[in-house]
């Protein structure tokens, strides 16, 4: 076994994975070195190991074949929702076991769920986040202004926690989701000043862009946020199309649908993360896609 060999095998399972599904999906392999270096991985080991992958030419083109069929029964199936909902055949769907907190709108699948995490399990998540912070990203193509997001981001669901595992199997259990069908758990930190400006959760922008990061799991359905503490001033959670912020309170969690009734994707979803003006904010995401990983 060469030295190479060696180096991968210290790169935790999730993150091979990672990097393997992305390079069959068409990243470029610099852009994934750089997020794993950002997450605290050995430049010294990443590079080989990336470079080390080989994916066939021809799984790819079956994959990228998979993702049109998939994307062309989606806008079939959004019709014919459309047309059933106007026949009122067919209903919104809701999450049933936090049907009673959804926010009165038809724009946005909404739901407010007080005391999510009790406060001993907000402050120790809080400290598991201070324990690996990377400069928070967002999905781009070309250059872009780096002032739309300025927070940190741990990714939680990458380190060894019990805790962190109870937490993502009750939001699944909340959801009524398998867990398969989840990103891997992040926690955010916000600092005086910091801010994520408008934007979506739902992939958008150029057919390679979408394609690139829904093709093999999907789009994203629902986002969980929680908040892990009482912001001094500032924080909220603000959604344009509703006309409404949410102000960030210990231990409550925020969860939307980021696709309409019709799964297509919901523009009125749109969101910002407003300045925190005193003191900081914590927060935990967690995102679900359509497709089982």
């Amino acid at each position: 076994m060469n030295s190479s060999d060696d180096k991968s095998k210290r790169i935790p399972k999730e993150w091979r994975l990672w990097a393997e599904e992305n390079l069959k999906n068409g990243s470029d392999p610099n852009d994934l070195i750089k997020e794993m270096e950002k997450a605290g991985i050995s430049p010294s080991q990443v590079r080989p190991f990336v470079f080390s992958i080989e994916i066939d030419k021809n799984t790819k083109e079956i994959d990228r074949l998979k993702y049109r069929d998939f994307e062309n029964k989606r806008v079939l199936k959004a019709f014919f929702k459309r047309f059933l909902y106007r026949l009122g055949v067919y209903k919104r769907p809701l999450l049933r076991k936090i049907a009673k907190s959804k926010i009165d709108s038809d724009l946005i699948e909404m739901y407010q769920v007080q005391e999510f995490l009790s406060t001993d399990e907000c402050d120790q998540v809080k400290s598991l986040i201070q324990t690996k912070l990377r400069p928070s990203t967002i999905v781009h193509e070309g250059e872009y202004d780096k002032s739309i997001r300025t927070s940190s981001t741990c990714d939680l669901g990458y380190l060894e926690s019990s805790l962190i595992n109870e937490i993502d199997n009750r939001i699944c259990d909340l959801l009524d989701i398998d867990i398969d069908y989840s990103e891997v758990t992040q926690g955010q930190q916000y600092e005086i000043g910091e801010e994520f400006k408008e934007h979506h959760d739902y992939f958008d922008g150029s057919d390679f862009l979408i394609e690139e990061h829904t093709r093999l799991l999907g789009q994203r359905t629902y986002t969980v946020m929680i908040y892990l503490n009482n912001v001094e001033k500032g924080g909220e959670t603000f959604f344009p199309s509703l006309n409404k912020s949410f102000k960030p309170i210990k231990g409550d969690a925020l969860i939307w649908n980021n696709l309409n009734y019709d799964g297509m994707p919901n523009k009125n979803t749109i969101h910002q993360g407003k300045p925190v003006i005193s003191g900081y904010k914590s927060i935990i995401t967690k995102w679900f896609r359509e497709k089982r990983n």
